[in-house]
C-alpha cells in the first residue's frame, strides 16, 4: 500500500511540475538583447548587445563581463563551448578561451576576414570537429569552417557546396551532420570534408533543421515542415492561429522530446510542437514585457532550455539529462 501511495505521489508531483512549467527570466541588469548563449558544467555564458560576453558562475544570480583580450564589446556576436574551450565570434575574428572566459586569444588561422557583415554567427560541435558558420555567402568568405584541434588551425568545410550558398544552421541527426542552406538541405558523413544534397530535388531554402532519423523538422522557404522519410518528402506543419513567415533569422531545437522554434525577424514569436512537428502552438508563457516581440537563440543544457530575448535570458525546465 505504501508503495502505491509513493507512486501516486510521484506522478502527482510530476504532473504539477509540468502544469507550472514555463519560461522564467534571469535578472541581469544592465545586460539586454541576448544574442547567444552557451554553458559549461558550472557556468552560463551569454552575449549581450554592446556588452560582449557575460558570465554567471552561480546559476544566474550574479553576472560579470568576461571580455579580457576580446575586441570592442559591441563587435561580439556569438559564444560557444565545445567541451574543451570557449569560442567567440566577433567582427575581428574568432577568439578562444581555455580559462573559462577569464582571458581570450585570437584563434583565427586560415579563417576568412571578419567584419560587420561576415563573422562567425554560430558554432557547432560534432565528434572531434568544431564548426564555425559564417554570416556571408560562401563565395564572399562565408559558409562553414572547421577545426579538429580546438582552433589552432581552421579549414574550409564547404566541399560540395556552391559559392552562392548561405549556410544558416547545422544539426546532427542520427550521426549525420546536416546543413540548412539558402539552396537546400545538405548532409555530410565525414565531418564537413564533403557535403551532398538531401535529396537533390529539395532545392528550396532551409533556414533550420532538427530531428531524428525517423522524424525531421525544418523551417523552410515554404514554412514549417516535417519529414518521415529522411528528407525525401516534406509535409507542411499546421499552426494554432496564424502561421509565422519563415526567414533566415529563425532558430529551431529538439529538446525534451519537443520541437521549439523562434520565428525570427523584427517581431518574432516562440512556438512549440509536442507531436513531432505536425503542429505548432504559440508558447510564450512567462515571457515578460517586450520579450514577447523579440527572441534570438536557444541553448539546451542538461534539464534546462535557455533562450535569449530582447531584455532577458530565459530558462525553461525539462526532463532531458
Amino acid at each position: 500500500m505504501n508503495g502505491i501511495l509513493r507512486s501516486f505521489s510521484l506522478v502527482a508531483t510530476l504532473l504539477i511540475g509540468s502544469a507550472f512549467a514555463q519560461w522564467a527570466p534571469y535578472v541581469h541588469p544592465p545586460y539586454q538583447s541576448i544574442y547567444s548563449v552557451t554553458t559549461t558544467a558550472g557556468a552560463i555564458y551569454m552575449v549581450s548587445a554592446g556588452q560582449g560576453v557575460i558570465k554567471s558562475a552561480n546559476g544566474g544570480t550574479v553576472w560579470s563581463p568576461m571580455n579580457t583580450g576580446l575586441p570592442a564589446a559591441n563587435t561580439v556576436e556569438s559564444v560557444h563551448y565545445n567541451a574543451n574551450r570557449l569560442f567567440c565570434g566577433t567582427h575581428s575574428g574568432v577568439y578562444s578561451s581555455t580559462d573559462f572566459g577569464a582571458s581570450w586569444v585570437l584563434t583565427n588561422t586560415n579563417l576568412p576576414a571578419s567584419s560587420g557583415t561576415n563573422f562567425a554567427k554560430r558554432f557547432f560541435h560534432s565528434s572531434n570537429a568544431t564548426f564555425a558558420v559564417y554570416k556571408a555567402s560562401i563565395g564572399t568568405g562565408g559558409g562553414i569552417w572547421r577545426t579538429t584541434d580546438n582552433g589552432a588551425n581552421w579549414f574550409s568545410g564547404n566541399g560540395g557546396l556552391s559559392s552562392n550558398m548561405v549556410v544558416y544552421q547545422l544539426a546532427e541527426i542520427g550521426g549525420v551532420v546536416y546543413a540548412a542552406t539558402s539552396v537546400g538541405l545538405y548532409s555530410t558523413v565525414n565531418l564537413g570534408v564533403g557535403w551532398s544534397a538531401v535529396p537533390p530535388a529539395n532545392n528550396f531554402s532551409f533556414y533550420a533543421v532538427q530531428g531524428t532519423p525517423s522524424r525531421m523538422v525544418g523551417i523552410t522557404a515554404f514554412g514549417y515542415r516535417y519529414s518521415t522519410n529522411g528528407g525525401g518528402t516534406w509535409t507542411n506543419s499546421t499552426f494554432t492561429g496564424t502561421a509565422p513567415s519563415a526567414n533566415d533569422d529563425c532558430d529551431l531545437i529538439l529538446y525534451d522530446g519537443k520541437y521549439w522554434a523562434i520565428s525570427g525577424g523584427g517581431t518574432s514569436k516562440v512556438y512549440r510542437s509536442i507531436d513531432g512537428g505536425a503542429s505548432f502552438s504559440l508558447y510564450e508563457t512567462g515571457l515578460q514585457g517586450a520579450d514577447v516581440i523579440r527572441q534570438y537563440r536557444f541553448r539546451a543544457s542538461g534539464n534546462r532550455l535557455y533562450m535569449g530575448a530582447l531584455n532577458s535570458l530565459y530558462g525553461h525546465p525539462g526532463t532531458t539529462v
